[in-house]
């Protein structure tokens, strides 16, 4: 058995060598090159932290090489940084028409057609598309003021400027269009509306009688006849839109075609007058709004009173919001009236 500090000759079996007493248990031990690996666990994890520590740190040395005056750092003019609300602004403010004409005409195309298709998944494609183009606009013009910066801090710079863009500018904007324009496909035709045809909801503002509404249409059943052997039962529910008519505790005549609120004539009318009974009374409980579903198909003037009557008294959480304009398709963009 050699001995693995002075190469002596040992007798096999030895524990310390003969020459220089060099414990011999290690020499006969045998060794794994390949030992076994600790299961990855959190590796994507543990690869992502690191990949933002690296961004992090980088930006940290930039900025202090920034400060040191080893990096180029150009003093943006006055209104440099605040014109990126507008992509383009920056650049046509200091000269670079030709990036700022392509950000600016670009952005305002793109918003035109998410506007124009607003409510669907091409209108959600465009506006992204829009938020594209102003995130780089405004990457570019940070950029700018340290050019040396390296690429993988570009990245974590990208990052930045996009989440300061849409928490400062686009959040705002789309909780506020969420509120006051809702777009609303009709999924099946009533009338003025087609299928396809797109309105939008003003939920922001309390109901008021003479506004045209999104409501929901409580799901009543009304029986309309038996020939003995089977019923026929008429059903209708489900969200629809029409003018409100009058609001709580106002008592409502119809009599043909002369409508009375609380004894005086008003001009309201439901959307399609010509589908309502000869004559209806109705006083609107507490909490109620009164909506003739005149534009409901299957409701017609030949329908039983009281089953008018059921139809046309909404909770106040039934009623969505305010249609207010239609813009879709394009021969019928404009307010609805």
């Amino acid at each position: 058995m050699q001995c693995p500090s002075c190469q002596f000759q040992n007798l096999p079996g030895s524990e310390l060598c003969g020459r220089c007493a060099t414990s011999m248990l290690l020499a006969a031990s045998e060794l794994d090159v390949n030992p076994p690996r600790a299961r990855d666990r959190g590796g994507a994890s543990r690869r992502a932290s690191l990949f933002l520590h690296s961004i992090i740190r980088g930006l940290r040395e930039d900025l202090h090489l920034i400060r040191g005056g080893q990096l180029d750092w150009k003093a943006p003019p006055p209104g440099f940084l605040w014109r990126n609300v507008i992509p383009g602004l920056s650049h046509l403010h200091v000269g670079q028409r030709l990036k700022g004409w392509s950000y600016l005409t670009s952005f305002l195309v793109f918003v035109a057609f998410s506007l124009l298709y607003l409510g669907t998944a091409s209108g959600s494609i465009f506006l992204g598309i829009a938020f594209s183009i102003h995130s780089t606009a405004a990457l570019d013009c940070v950029m700018q003021l340290a050019p040396r910066t390296s690429m993988l801090n570009r990245i974590g710079a990208s990052f930045v400027v996009s989440a300061v863009l849409f928490g400062v500018l686009y959040f705002p904007v789309i909780f506020i269009m969420s509120r006051v324009a809702i777009p609303r496909e009709m999924e099946e035709a009533s009338y003025p509306f087609k299928a396809g045809d797109v309105v939008l909801v003003n939920s922001w503002r309390e109901p008021q009688p003479g506004q045209i509404v999104l409501y929901e249409i409580p799901n009543v059943n009304q029986e309309l006849g038996t020939d003995g052997h089977r019923r026929t039962i008429l059903s209708i529910y489900g969200d629809r839109i029409d003018r409100i008519i009058a609001g709580p505790g106002q008592k409502v005549v119809w009599d043909d075609q002369t409508l009375k609120i609380d004894g005086k004539s008003s001009i309201l009318r439901p959307m399609q007058p010509d589908a309502m009974p000869q004559r209806l009374e109705v006083t609107v409980p507490p909490d109620h709004y009164l909506i003739f579903p005149t534009t409901t198909p299957l409701m017609n003037a030949k329908l039983p009173v009281d089953f008018w009557e059921k139809m046309s008294l909404i909770p106040a959480g039934g009623v969505r919001g305010a249609v207010y304009f239609q813009t879709r398709p394009f021969g019928h963009i404009g307010r609805i009236k």
